[in-house]
């Protein structure tokens, strides 16, 4: 293990450095400051009163019309400064002259369309109760056998997992390429794997750069849950209430898929790089895409959990460390589902690693032409494992 975690340490901290890490969160929690600031004003009105002119009424009582923020006025034939000018032709069309667009037309649009059905109710002859039954609706309550028994909280940090496993993979790849295809390019590799083995060199690659995409989610997280924290202290919200509902068990499992998600996806990606011979020009970038379609399985899953392909999805390792987080918090599920479906994952991530020692070992000496992908598979049997 000593050449292997020499590797994994070299890598991570060749790459990871505090002082750009706080950098870009900085950067980032100021840009995420000035957007949502910056649109909240966008979408506010420049005045706090808004003056619109009417210059007919139309059939509707000139003492209906009150909105929040609004004040209408009657038209009296002089100029007078306003921010629209309304005309009601009908019970069922009106015209809003405005200089621009401006948000608070949909107000003005709700407010019409409430004394619109009050006159449409009144010309029917119905109670205000009779046209809010008519509306209601039927309540349906729905039975589901053995339903989950779930919080929101729970359900959050399943979606959570999964994004951060996208977020941790895809930072890695950016690494992955650069170290891998880098070293490629500099002919480098060769001195090395004189000293070292080509798995342990893989394995030590795999593992830092899988440990920097780790530790970038972990301080993603942490801002998350510092920013949620910050909303509940301004909306009176407890965040020791969200803390109380969560599931420990369910929530480690979680991470578990999560950590071994981004071992089984950095194993393969790191195959790829090492057939890689210009990441420029290389049509094999495209596979990097590949982590992004069990999420996509993952969305559709909430349509029906209980279906056979998403059962299958759920064993399958390509998609299992998506498709089961939710099929967990949308469905009961035996405990030794999910355990399956980790051992088939760990067991797949092990087995990509070795995929990888093998492809690393021959592709990183081939200059000038990528293997094929017959000549990859070559490359992967050509020993026993």
């Amino acid at each position: 293990m000593n050449p292997i975690l020499t590797v994994a340490s070299w890598e991570y901290n060749r790459f990871f450095k505090w002082k750009d890490v706080l950098k870009g969160l900085f950067w980032t929690t100021l840009v995420g400051a000035l957007s949502f600031f910056g649109t909240q004003w966008l979408l506010s009105d420049s005045s706090d009163a808004v003056t619109v002119v009417v210059e007919s009424y139309g059939p509707f009582d000139p003492a209906d019309f009150t909105a929040p923020g609004i004040t209408f006025v009657a038209s009296t034939g002089d100029s007078i400064p306003s921010d629209g000018v309304l005309t009601v032709e009908s019970v069922d069309r009106a015209v809003l002259d405005l200089p621009g667009q401006r948000n608070w037309a949909g107000d003005v649009k709700t407010l019409l369309s409430d004394l619109r059905a009050d006159a449409k109710r009144e010309a029917l002859g119905l109670s205000a109760e009779s046209y809010a039954d008519i509306g209601a609706g039927i309540e349906l309550e729905q039975r589901v056998e053995s339903e989950p028994t779930r919080s929101r909280s729970t359900k959050l940090i399943a979606g959570f997992s999964i994004f951060f496993v996208l977020m941790a993979v895809f930072l890695s790849f950016a690494y992955q390429f650069t170290a891998i295809t880098g070293e490629k390019t500099l002919r480098i590799t060769e001195q090395i794997v004189a000293a070292i083995s080509p798995q342990s060199w893989m394995d030590g690659k795999i593992l830092g750069i899988s440990a920097i995409g780790i530790t970038y989610v972990v301080l993603y997280s942490l801002l998350s849950i510092g920013v949620t924290f910050v909303i509940f202290l301004f909306t009176g919200g407890s965040i020791l209430a969200v803390l109380a509902s969560l599931q420990p068990v369910l929530v480690l499992t979680f991470l578990v898929f999560a950590l071994l998600g981004i071992l089984m996806w950095n194993a393969f990606m790191a195959a790829v790089a090492a057939t890689i011979d210009d990441p420029n020009s290389s049509q094999r970038s495209g596979l990097m895409m590949l982590p992004i379609v069990p999420v996509v399985f993952a969305g559709l899953s909430v349509l029906n959990p209980d279906t056979g392909a998403v059962t299958f999805m759920s064993y399958l390792p390509l998609t299992s460390y998506a498709v089961m987080p939710a099929k967990m918090v949308l469905s009961s599920v035996s405990w030794w589902e999910p355990a399956i479906s980790l051992t088939l994952l760990a067991a797949t991530a092990w087995f990509f690693r070795l995929l990888a020692g093998r492809i690393f070992r021959t592709a990183m000496m081939m200059h000038g032409k990528e293997p094929s992908y017959k000549e990859m598979w070559a490359l992967m049997t050509r020993n026993s494992f």
